[in-house]
């Protein structure tokens, strides 16, 4: 997108987002310009008139008063100008900060793990943090405003002389040469510093997190960190370093010859007065004139020279805004649905080699229990994904019902949906919110919560006073092991009163034991409904009504717990493998053992 073309766009932007103190800003730059110009006029005349080289047609007071009116009138538009600035900073941050968050969240989450678009995401968050957007439209504000005092100070000028005119002209032209090449060197800098600058906010984070400090204590590790996140900084300041030197040498040139050209112009005029081919006040109004149109000029050609820069960085937020989201079906979902079918389903992530997903093909009858298990990398977490929507098949189909899950609404397709992930949130809230965000405009029903914290076996939870209790170390005082936090999302999972539920390796960090205990409770609160456990442990397996076996991205068997035993395939040499963890039910250690 071209230069204009992006500050048109980020102009409409803000504009929408404050448009009456956009205008009010407009309108006081405006106002600045024109007093500028008139202010410099304004004192030709006056020093002409009380050195009577100039007709007194206008009294010297008059010509004072209207000055002073002037300059007043200019300091009060500035002071609105920059409250305006201040005000509209605010605001536009804050909306383009939810907007990017907004954008963010609409993503597939394929794109999202992306490190290219992580690293977009990051320059997109830069350019709002550090103010770009305003930058950007200061620079416009500057230009405009600055353009229409240079011009009105340059026809002055040339009223006076048209050489007066020109050596000003010359004198500030470097700056924005310098300025324009400068601009885009940084905006390269600060490109190619974002994975660095990423990596520094990871590692400072590390020493934020109470569970990264206390490995680091007990492995004593917070030193080796430490070098890291110095290596980390050093390294980003010794870049920034080598640019700064290479700008304070340019502008440095530049000052040197815009100072020339101020005393070029000195002496031009001064030889102008005595040839006589300016009169006196000229001659004092013009000198006066010099300082302000390099000024002015100075201003409007960094200006000009920064918004490449300026719109570079801007360029970050919208090509991230610009991402193809993920496509939103139309259709309702169909809650009496009798099945979910995946037809030759194919996947594969950017950039691997191999598929994760070939041809899979399976059914799930309505209110069944199923469990997929397999090995690690075995494409289980990928075909959880893909029953969810959160990947999109690369070939074949989910659907649900005769309804293809593309053409699902999201929203609705999710309101139906109770999922409880491995890596699931330690909200540091009460106990109340933890199970009633998953519902959150009904976290008043509280008996509905407490009779959920009793069945998952968190009774010590529930009640008017405990309920309320702040969880976690970081804001309360009561503290939950790994088993409690599990049964504590489990019952948000059900809170969410979805119609179907998905477990996906919610037990990989606790043991054979802990694991049984929280997987026959998801049974006994999930009976009525459609329920799929992805696991890489077979402990389950034994209470569901059928499991789907994944080898290498492929359903290598399917069939209940006795069947697959018997055929003595994938299932049986996992179980067997796993035996040790699982007391046998029923069974002699032999029975398939032989």
């Amino acid at each position: 997108m071209s230069t204009w073309k992006m500050v048109i766009r980020s102009g409409k932007e803000l504009m929408q987002i404050q448009p009456l103190v956009q205008i009010l800003q407009w309108l006081c730059m405006a106002g600045q310009s024109a007093a500028a110009a008139a202010v410099t006029w304004l004192t030709a005349r006056l020093i002409g008139v009380l050195s009577g080289s100039s007709p007194a047609g206008a009294g010297w007071l008059l010509l004072f008063v209207e000055i002073c009116g002037l300059l007043l009138f200019s300091e009060l538009a500035n002071s609105i100008f920059y409250y305006c600035m201040v005000c509209g900073d605010a605001a536009a941050a804050r909306t383009l900060e939810q907007k990017l968050g907004k954008k963010a969240a609409a993503l597939p989450l394929l794109v999202m793990e992306d490190e290219q678009v992580l690293n977009q995401l990051q320059r997109a968050k830069s350019s709002i943090e550090q103010g770009r957007f305003s930058e950007l439209l200061l620079s416009v504000e500057n230009l405009a405003a600055e353009g229409l005092k240079t011009l009105g100070l340059l026809a002055v000028l040339m009223a006076f002389h048209p050489a007066l005119a020109a050596i000003s002209m010359g004198s500030v032209l470097p700056r924005f040469v310098t300025r324009l090449l400068r601009g885009k060197e940084f905006y390269r800098l600060k490109r190619f510093q974002a994975p660095l600058e990423r990596k520094r906010e990871y590692l400072y984070g590390l020493f934020a997190n109470p569970r990264a400090v206390r490995e680091m204590r007990l492995y004593g590790t917070d030193g080796y960190l430490e070098k890291k996140l110095w290596a980390v900084r050093d390294e980003r300041n010794r870049q920034v370093w080598e640019f700064r030197k290479k700008d304070v040498r340019s502008m440095t040139g530049c000052e040197l010859i815009c100072r020339g050209g101020y005393l070029g112009s000195i002496l031009l005029t001064i030889w102008l007065a005595v040839e006589g081919q300016v009169d006196f006040g000229m001659a004092a109004a013009a000198l006066g004139s010099f300082s302000a149109f390099q000024t002015s000029a100075g201003y409007f050609l960094v200006s000009l020279g920064r918004m490449p820069e300026c719109v570079a960085f801007v360029s970050d937020y919208y090509s991230f805004m610009d991402l193809r989201e993920t496509e939103n079906g139309t259709e309702k979902f169909p809650a009496d649905f009798d099945a979910i079918t995946a037809n030759q389903v194919c996947f594969s992530y950017p950039g691997a080699k191999a598929a994760a997903l070939r041809s899979v093909t399976f059914s799930v009858r309505k209110n069944q229990t199923v469990a997929i298990v397999g090995e690690n990398g075995s494409g289980k977490t990928t075909l959880a994904r893909l029953l969810l929507g959160i990947y999109q098949p690369a070939g074949g189909e989910i659907r649900y019902g005769g309804q293809q899950l593309e053409q699902t609404d999201r929203n609705d397709f999710y309101g139906n949906v109770s999922v409880l992930l491995q890596d699931f949130v330690r909200y540091e809230l009460s106990a109340r919110e933890n199970v009633g965000i998953s519902r959150w405009e009904a976290l008043e029903e509280t008996a509905e919560i407490d009779e959920l914290l009793e069945r998952a076996g968190l009774a010590d939870l529930a009640g008017s006073e405990r309920r309320e209790m702040v969880l976690g170390k970081e804001f309360g005082d009561r503290t939950l092991s790994g088993g409690q936090w599990q049964r504590l999302a489990l019952a948000r999972c059900m809170f969410r009163k979805g119609n179907i539920l998905l477990l996906d390796e919610p037990t990989a960090a606790l043991d054979p034991v802990a694991e049984t205990e929280i997987l026959n409770l998801f049974l006994e609160l999930s009976r009525g409904k459609t329920a799929v456990i992805v696991s890489h442990r077979i402990g389950i397996c034994r209470k569901v009504d059928r499991i789907i076996v994944m080898k290498d991205g492929q359903v290598a068997e399917m069939g209940n717990h006795e069947t697959l035993l018997g055929m003595r395939g994938e299932y049986y040499r996992l179980y067997m493998a796993q035996r040790k963890w699982y007391a046998p039910e029923g069974r002699s250690s032999n029975g398939y053992e032989g």
